[in-house]
């Protein structure tokens, strides 16, 4: 009812109709949170394609999937979000390392530990971001190889995020 108030009153300006589409995911239950962001992403892409609201869009859809236990298709909808933000936010700029470091995440739960030492270890060497989330991707790359069950390195990595936490 609101989208139908919302058109009479602004005509065809969808871009709200979008914003309200996802205010409607983010106050609902999770059940029906999935429905409105396709619906806002369909919206998007048939009259805008902004890519800000394809990022947040599918940050969310990551969540909703991950909440529910899909990995693969939380990793599918994290790929759309890494994918959108290429050239669209610089290097090191903390939300494109965090989609990174979320991809790390859901990769170790996957078990494929060598993957996600792969998808964090380029992180590591990045600077210019705050201490907490350097302890994290640490952190995370210690549970992959805690996984590969090399215990050295896994300890090497937890030591690191020790340091950087108590910065």
């Amino acid at each position: 009812q609101l989208l139908k108030d919302e058109k009479e009153l602004l005509g065809s300006n969808q871009i709200a109709g979008i914003r309200c589409y996802l205010t409607l995911a983010d106050c609902s239950p999770w059940d029906m949170k999935i429905g409105y962001y396709d619906k806002a992403l369909t919206l998007n892409h048939e009259q805008y394609q902004y890519r800000a609201i394809d990022i947040s869009a599918y940050s969310c859809l990551m969540e909703c999937y991950h909440r529910s236990g899909d990995l693969e298709k939380a990793l599918e909808y994290l790929d759309k979000r890494i994918e959108a933000g290429e050239g669209f936010s610089a290097y090191t700029d903390s939300d494109r390392i965090i989609a990174y470091l979320d991809k790390g995440v859901l990769i170790v739960k996957r078990k494929d530990y060598d993957e996600a030492i792969q998808c964090l270890a380029p992180l590591l060497e990045l600077e210019g971001y705050g201490s907490d989330l350097k302890a994290m991707m640490y952190l995370k790359t210690g549970e992959a190889y805690y996984g590969k069950e090399d215990f050295s390195k896994a300890r090497e990595m937890v030591e690191m995020a020790y340091d950087f936490f108590d910065r």
